[in-house]
């Protein structure tokens, strides 16, 4: 397994203070890995916001619960990744008996 030298992650209502929460998170990781080129950091930084400033301003809800962003990060000794968990709340539980195992789907 390839070794993380830093990370950071974020999880909150997709609203506006989440942006500056999430471009806080991104400099901490900077500080924490400072051989990380100075045109890496803008650029992934760049996408990284970008990204998730469309989900704040564009994401409707399903139901009545709010939108959620979360945004993860690592370095790695030859990668940078942002990664967005994907939540689906379903509206209708499945019930046990039709879900499928592994091996059946």
């Amino acid at each position: 397994m390839t070794e993380v030298l830093a990370s950071r992650s974020f999880r909150g209502p997709a609203a506006e203070d989440a942006i500056e929460a999430v471009h806080n998170g991104l400099d901490s990781l900077w500080r924490d890995v400072p051989f990380v080129d100075d045109m890496d950091q803008m650029t992934f930084t760049t996408a990284v916001i970008e990204s998730a400033s469309n989900i704040v301003q564009h994401a409707e809800p399903a139901g009545e619960q709010e939108v959620e962003l979360g945004v993860e990060t690592t370095v790695q000794p030859a990668l940078l990744q942002a990664r967005r968990p994907l939540v689906l709340r379903l509206t209708t539980p499945v019930p046990t008996a039709t879900r499928a195992s592994p091996r059946q789907r």
